[in-house]
């Protein structure tokens, strides 16, 4: 599966749990690939940024990636959001740290088979 397939996947996974998603432009995204909303509640929801890996599990996303998501409050009109990083590959132990430290939740290869229930559990 190439990067667009894995964000087309990540957004079928996710609407498949009764929420609402819209992908953000491929340029100039402004850190979120994919929103979403609790579909009664539009100002509430989640902001998700994806990264595909070629090497699949072995591929590494880094701390300036799992941070990049941040960007996405000052882009897009969502009250309280949180924030994800979606990857078929695995994060650096400093990426790890900073989502820790700034509460984005991370779902990389042990469990990206568990988005749709990981994130509507996390949403609602």
């Amino acid at each position: 599966m190439d990067w667009h397939r894995f964000e087309d996947w990540t957004c079928d996974q996710i609407r498949s749990s009764g929420l609402t998603v819209s992908k953000t432009p491929r340029v100039g995204d402004g850190g979120a690939d994919v929103i979403v909303r609790v579909s009664s509640d539009s100002g509430r929801g989640a902001f998700i940024q994806v990264k595909h890996r070629s090497r699949g599990k072995t591929g590494v996303v880094s701390e300036n990636e799992v941070l990049d998501v941040l960007r996405a409050r000052d882009r897009y009109p969502v009250q309280c959001p949180l924030f994800f990083l979606v990857t078929n590959g695995s994060v650096d132990h400093k990426g790890l740290r900073v989502a820790e430290a700034n509460a984005i939740r991370i779902v990389d290869h042990s469990k990206v088979a568990d988005l749709a229930m990981i994130v509507r559990n996390s949403i609602r």
